[in-house]
């Protein structure tokens, strides 16, 4: 038997700007950026889904994290990225369109390099894993489980089937 201990697996973890604030997602897999074109609108499904997209023929759910988590978001769908990634929620591997203004990059953060949160973030603590060390930048690590739940996701998956096959645009404007 081997004294030395097994390293710490790294986390990896998408740098994304959301009205114009970085912040970063753990995510198990990224699986690209889509330009964001025309969602489907989702009634009756809250916040922060703001609609879904067709995603290899599937519905797929997409968070807008700026109107979650209060950022300023002046912007158009035109200027705007969905986000494709695999997360962990409530223990549960689920495909998430997250939209976004820009990519900042996949990242691997070891434990030494994620802080606690602080009380003077722009994002409130309850929704940070803490915050990050990328490069000479402090990053809000967003918990994306305390943003939605799994079973949110699966109704708004459910209703995305119904509004692609009838194809009605969301105007980004309309959400905030």
């Amino acid at each position: 038997m081997s004294n030395r201990k097994r390293a710490a697996r790294p986390n990896l973890f998408l740098s994304i700007f959301c009205g114009g604030t970085e912040l970063a997602l753990r995510i198990l897999r990224l699986h690209e950026a889509v330009s964001s074109g025309p969602l489907a609108r989702l009634p009756s499904v809250a916040p922060p889904i703001c609609g879904a997209i067709d995603y290899r023929g599937d519905a797929l759910p997409v968070v807008d994290l700026a109107a979650k988590l209060h950022l300023s978001a002046h912007r158009t769908m035109e200027e705007c990225w969905v986000i494709v990634v695999d997360v962990s929620i409530e223990g549960e591997r689920m495909l998430l369109g997250v939209l976004a203004e820009a990519v900042g990059g996949a990242y691997e953060l070891d434990r030494d390099q994620i802080g606690a949160p602080t009380e003077d973030s722009a994002i409130p603590p309850l929704c940070l894993l803490g915050i990050g060390e990328i490069g000479s930048r402090l990053v809000p690590l967003v918990d994306i489980g305390r943003i939605i739940s799994v079973r949110e996701l699966e109704i708004a998956s459910a209703i995305g089937d119904q509004e692609i096959r009838a194809r009605v645009p969301l105007d980004l404007k309309a959400i905030h």
